[in-house]
């Protein structure tokens, strides 16, 4: 049986983030066992695991559910309380829909944007004080983030 896994770009964009806010994500990325070799493969992929104890450990560096990249610190049990309010949403439209809402009325969280077309829905999270943009393919350590205007 196989093991599923997360592409390893979804923590290089977190480590770059929350790097780019001041925070060392060395200790999360070690914790967890995750390499700066595995962050530059854009093929890598990464446990439950690994995700996992990469999040923990982040949460508690940065003492934030969104390792430092909302208006304010999101305090630890958010995240639990934004699901509790999505779990009898008939579907996922009104899922994404509620959370918007939902993260409207939390401080902290950066707002969600849902743009509903023909055969997708995008969901963007806007990040306060100008757009913070990550490379799409890196060749260099996660440090490399660095916040831009729109």
């Amino acid at each position: 049986m196989s093991q599923r896994t997360i592409p390893a770009d979804f923590v290089r964009r977190a480590a770059a983030l929350a790097a780019s806010g001041g925070f060392d994500m060395s200790i999360p990325l070690a914790a967890a066992g995750i390499t700066l070799p595995m962050l530059r493969d854009e093929n890598a992929r990464l446990t439950a695991d690994q995700l996992t104890l990469f999040t923990q450990a982040a949460w508690q560096l940065t003492g934030d559910e969104l390792f430092g990249l909302g208006a304010a610190p999101v305090p630890r049990g958010t995240f639990k309380l934004v699901c509790l309010s999505l779990i009898h949403t008939p579907d996922l439209g009104s899922a994404l829909e509620r959370m918007a809402d939902v993260m409207r009325a939390l401080p902290g969280p950066p707002p969600l944007r849902i743009r509903t077309g023909e055969s997708t829905t995008r969901l963007q999270v806007v990040i306060p004080g100008g757009t913070k943009r990550c490379p799409q393919r890196p060749r260099t350590p996660p440090t490399v983030c660095s916040p831009t205007s729109s």
